[in-house]
């Protein structure tokens, strides 16, 4: 049962394990020694982060406001609520061959796939990340992981336009959905024009919402790519976008739709497809 792994999670990494019983409890924040030397003041849900982050092999450092996260040759860093991400996500949701090839890195969030796709062997991954919060880490930890990356600091969406995007405090899942009391303003960028010009080789999506923009690009265009892998939200979107891609003459690589934490009962979902011949190949009636 969920509970019980969690409790052999938090004795495998944690120091003070009835702090933790108490900060579950009682709320608010309580002072959590974490193996590997980690001693901060966290709330529940940052505490959730970096257990998970030492679960998965970091060993974390205090930096300022800022924690750095550290596992072999990979150094990221960023705030616990922006790292969400990368305690959730092992490398084995995008396992993709990059090895020679561009990736179009979309949500590209503090860079932690760009980097992933770099260790695979991606010569080049181009990055669209509009979130400001997310863009100093970003450029921060390419840098610092030798990525060469090109960073737009733009989302994508069916125009060129600017949106206020609310929220009530910078997290990764802030998106075109979210709601708050604080505001932004996003640049969005035409997505059949993203993919145009590009020159990828594999595209990633994870953009909170964004990734509906797919259903508007024509079929020749998104035959420009080879390889997908889009986390959408919610299964009336999941669908068609299996539909939009299948009509733009893809396949579901061995038919399987993945699902993110392996959670099927679950949202949101992780769908892969991979173009079918040569980007010009005709192929039916190509979707529009």
């Amino acid at each position: 049962m969920p509970t019980l792994r969690g409790l052999i999670d938090t004795l495998r990494t944690t120091r003070n394990v009835w702090s933790v019983v108490l900060l579950k409890a009682l709320g608010g924040e309580r002072k959590i020694s974490l193996r590997g030397g980690f001693v901060a003041t966290l709330s529940w849900p940052d505490y959730m982060t970096a257990r998970d982050l030492v679960m998965q092999g970091y060993t974390l450092e205090r930096s300022g406001d800022s924690v750095v996260c550290r596992r072999g040759d990979v150094d990221i860093a960023g705030t616990l609520h922006l790292l969400l991400p990368l305690a959730e996500k092992p490398g084995c949701l995008y396992d993709i061959d990059c090895r020679g090839k561009t990736v179009l890195d979309i949500g590209g969030c503090l860079g932690e796939t760009a980097v992933d796709f770099a260790r695979r062997g991606a010569t080049k991954v181009v990055v669209y990340e509009p979130a400001p919060w997310n863009l100093e880490f970003l450029r921060r930890n390419c840098a610092v992981n030798r990525v060469n990356a090109e960073i737009h600091d733009e989302g994508i969406g069916p125009r060129n336009e600017i949106v206020t995007v609310s929220y009530d405090r910078p997290h990764a899942g802030v998106g075109l959905a979210s709601t708050g009391a604080f505001q932004a303003p996003f640049k969005i960028r035409d997505l059949a024009d993203v993919i145009g010009t590009s020159g990828a080789d594999v595209a990633k999506f994870d953009c909170e919402g964004g990734e509906q923009a797919l259903l508007g690009v024509p079929g020749a265009t998104l035959r420009m790519i080879e390889v997908y892998v889009i986390e959408a939200h919610g299964r009336e979107l999941r669908d068609a976008l299996v539909e939009k891609f299948q009509a733009s003459g893809f396949e579901t690589p061995k038919s399987r739709l993945l699902h993110k934490a392996g959670r099927p009962e679950q949202e949101p979902w992780i769908l892969a497809f991979r173009r079918l011949g040569p980007p010009h190949a005709p192929w039916g009636p190509v979707a529009a």
